[in-house]
């Protein structure tokens, strides 16, 4: 700094969580074409030779997902068990023993071939990625960022919603009682509602002005042509749904819905609706990818990998997918706190993590 110059705020300095982690982009715009092309247009193949080589060409797009997002989830979540200003120990610890049991699944589910990953490693990743979601997004729905706590608060409920279902049907004593047919149907159903609700607010996020005096990187809106283009996406996708429901018919429809996305909420009638919110999701992520600004960019990465995870996922690798999801809306959230900044900065001075030092 030259002598004389004034001396820079701290608080207007660049903070890690404002932007995405390395390969993050990458993962979920590589998970956007493995979804799209793996799960939409294989299946939509009638010839078997063209279904197997376009199958074998979607395993480049599906393993680059693989590995950009767990370098991406790795990284974010030593951030924040390094940063006590996150959340507490007890919360941090607890999150440190899942993604010990997390991320070695991820790895055995990419490095192993899909028919010899046994069904334990499955099961400890569906339980394992619901887990962490759960944990991060209590953690992060206490903060103070408006839309981005009820885009992470809904993905939150998804996530518990989710064990719950597990639970239930593991519970061999309420399927007996009867009470396990109506608690799991209340649930898959609830946390299909909380699935669709995250892209609203985070699209909500991304269109509000900026406050007066924002600590965070949201200096402008989106321009004009960003903002075209999500709107030119949203139609396309709505556009794609309506006409493919017209020409597979409501069954087949359904039934290439629920393999891309495991939504069974609307009866296949009126599945073509589901596009709807898919076209959303896909204009948001769009829009914030696109709008020049780490932070958005980070929310648009998120609502990406939030669509190409589906809803309730199973395959490891959706299961990543929604585990980085819910990370990266959790670190926009808490970057769009008020004290967001402060408590980014809180280390390990203090085991509780609940009173940041001042700057």
């Amino acid at each position: 700094m030259k002598e004389g110059a004034p001396r820079e705020d701290p608080a207007e300095e660049p903070v890690a969580i404002e932007r995405p982690p390395p390969l993050a982009i990458l993962a979920a715009v590589a998970a956007v074409a493995d979804l799209f092309w793996n799960r939409v247009a294989v299946r939509l193949m009638t010839d078997d030779e063209t279904g197997i080589a376009w199958m074998r060409a979607g395993v480049f797009p599906r393993n680059l997902a693989a590995v950009a997002g767990i370098a991406a989830l790795t990284w974010s979540l030593f951030g924040f068990l390094r940063m006590a200003g996150y959340a507490g120990l007890a919360r941090r610890l607890m999150l440190s023993a899942v993604a010990g049991l997390l991320l070695p699944a991820f790895l055995l589910a990419i490095v192993v071939q899909k028919e010899r990953v046994s069904i334990l490693v499955v099961l400890i990743a569906l339980g394992m990625a619901n887990a962490l979601a759960v944990l991060m997004g209590a953690g992060a729905a206490t903060y103070r960022s408006g839309a981005l706590r009820w885009a992470v608060s809904f993905a939150t409920a998804s996530g518990a919603l989710v064990l719950v279902v597990l639970i239930v049907a593991s519970v061999r004593s309420l399927v007996e009682l009867g009470l396990g047919g109506p608690v799991g149907f209340v649930a898959r159903h609830g946390g299909e509602l909380a699935w669709h609700a995250v892209p609203l607010f985070a699209g909500w996020f991304l269109l509000r002005p900026a406050p007066k005096g924002a600590p965070y990187s949201m200096e402008r809106l989106p321009d004009r042509r960003a903002l075209v283009g999500a709107a030119l996406t949203f139609a396309l996708v709505v556009g794609l749904g309506a006409y493919g429901q017209w020409v597979l018919h409501a069954h087949r429809f359904g039934t290439l819905l629920y393999g891309a996305l495991r939504l069974t909420l609307l009866p296949e009638s009126i599945g073509w609706l589901y596009a709807i919110s898919a076209g959303i999701a896909v204009a948001v992520a769009v829009l914030g990818l696109t709008s020049g600004s780490p932070m958005k960019a980070q929310v648009g990465a998120a609502v990406a990998l939030w669509l190409a995870a589906g809803y309730a996922p199973r395959a490891p690798g959706q299961l990543l997918d929604f585990a980085l999801a819910v990370v990266l809306l959790a670190r926009a959230a808490q970057a769009t706190d008020p004290e967001g900044r402060r408590r980014a900065r809180f280390r390990w001075g203090s085991l509780s993590g609940s009173d940041p030092p001042p700057l």
